[in-house]
Parts: C-alpha cells; structure tokens; sequence
C-alpha cells in the first residue's frame, strides 16, 4: 500500500503542478506562521535555562542566534498526512475552493534525494516536530558543543585590560577570534533545523516538508520569485517524474464546483492515470 502525503492549494496551483509535472517550494519565512523559524530560539532560549553554566547568558546566547534566525531562508512545499481535513481547506486552498493532491510519499523522498553538482541533496523529505520535549532533544547534542565556548566569553567582544601587554592582548585576541569562527559555524549547524519544528499550536497539521537546505541569501540562479496579494515570494522548482506516478489521488474542495469527470479528464490529458478523484466529505459553505 502507498504511503501518501497531502498538498493542499488553490486551483490555479493544481492545474500548474498538474500541467508543467513540477512544485514550487516556497519561502517559508512568508508563511502563514508568523514564528516560522523564530520557535527555534524558545526551544534554544529552554536549553539555556536547563544548563547551569550559560543560565544566565541566555540573552546572550539568543541574541546571537537571531543573527541566524533573522538572516536566514528555507524553501518548501508543505504537505499534511490528512487528508479532507477542514482546517486545511481553509488555510491553504483558497477557503475550500482548491484541491487536495495526494503525492506518494516514496516518489517525494525519491525527488529529494537528487543531488547538485557538489554531490549534495537539492532537497529533504522532513517530518515537522512540534513536540517541545522531542526538539529540545534534537538540539541538545549541539547545544552542549557550544557551551564551552559560550562559557569562555566567545560570544562577547574582547576588550583590552590595563594589566596587559599589547602583545598578551593580542595573542588573546587571536585565540578568541579563532574560537568565536569555530561557536559561528557550531551554531549555524544549530539552526540547521529551525524550519523542521514548529509551535505545537500547529500539531493538528501533521505537516511533513519538502525543503530545500536553508540558504543565507536568495540570489541564486535557480531560485525565482512569483507575485502573491501582498508581497514577491521566493521559490525553487522541482521537477516530478510522471513515470513514477507521483499523484495518487485528487480531492475537490469543498467550495470548489469542479465535477470529478472533468478533472478526471484533465489528469488523464496530463499523462497521469489511475488517480483516485473524490469530492470532499468535508461540509463547509
């Protein structure tokens, strides 16, 4: 039996991915979570209050964590293991007038581990966690390779005493700008995964995502951007493979007057067979 993940998106999306057999992963930081990446910092803000030797370094240590979380991108195409679920028909298919496609959850993974040039994932198939006892967990190894450097003062400016000699304050100088490049890197490892957990306010998603690795900045030549209500977003494309019968089924909104004849017409005309369209359960008007 195929294991199926569930995108839900407005009818303008679904003949797109249909059509041209590509997604688009998105800015997730123009998601409709306005915490989205910034959750990590509560989760890391926690550790600190857990470890006795940077408790009371927490500003500290958050401050410099919002260079990361302020600074950084990820993209991604969102997906629920729901199916015909209310919430979602809101909040992502245009109040119920769009589509539920089902993606096969084996193809998904299959797309993401393609790699670039330099032998890397393009993207990840993750599961977002939002228990907050499981994501302190997953920084908790990380975390603790940052606390020496932390308790050494790398992560404040180095200042000069009036006891020391030019040549004792520079060769202090050196040691604390090698070690603040070394906490740099160990915290950017850190908050590697700040798009793969989430407000525990949002379980009820049960949202896995295909994400590309988070990037420093968006001027790279193959990523694009597209016009929405109120802003330009960021994206990347991915290209499905239709051999692999990436589209398991499709659902009409509730909203939407589409009739499973014509859109099954439609998946047929694309090159995808054997998909499963159904009209939505879901009772909203």
């Amino acid at each position: 039996m195929r294991d199926v993940l569930y995108h839900y998106c407005s009818t303008e999306a679904f003949e797109s991915i249909v059509r041209h057999g590509t997604i688009r992963l998105s800015s997730l930081v123009l998601s409709n979570d306005t915490m989205e990446g910034k959750w990590l910092r509560k989760v890391i803000g926690d550790l600190c209050d857990l470890t006795p030797a940077v408790r009371f370094r927490r500003d500290e240590v958050s401050s410099y964590i919002d260079i990361f979380v302020n600074n950084m991108d990820g993209l991604g195409f969102c997906l629920s293991k729901h199916e015909d679920m209310l919430s979602q028909w809101r909040g992502y298919a245009n109040d119920a007038r769009g589509f539920c496609i089902g993606f096969d959850k084996d193809v998904l993974r299959k797309t993401g581990e393609k790699v670039d040039s330099e032998g890397m994932p393009i993207f990840r198939l993750r599961k977002v966690e939002y228990d907050l006892r499981r994501q302190t967990e997953m920084l908790r190894p990380m975390f603790d390779d940052i606390v020496p450097a932390v308790e050494k003062g790398y992560l404040r400016p180095v200042l000069q005493n009036l006891i020391e000699t030019d040549e004792e304050y520079e060769k202090r100088s050196k040691e604390h700008r090698e070690g603040s490049r070394g906490v740099f890197l160990k915290m950017l490892l850190m908050t590697s995964p700040m798009f793969e957990m989430k407000n525990p306010a949002f379980r009820e998603e049960g949202e896995f995502r295909l994400v590309t690795p988070v990037m420093h900045e968006l001027d790279q030549p193959d990523v694009d951007f597209r016009p929405a209500v109120d802003r330009l977003v960021p994206f990347r494309t991915a290209a499905l493979d239709k051999d692999d019968n990436p589209i398991v089924s499709v659902t009409i909104g509730p909203k939407n007057i589409s009739s499973k004849d014509v859109v099954g017409s439609f998946l047929r005309r694309m090159g995808y067979r054997d998909v499963a369209v159904k009209q939505s359960e879901a009772t909203y008007r």
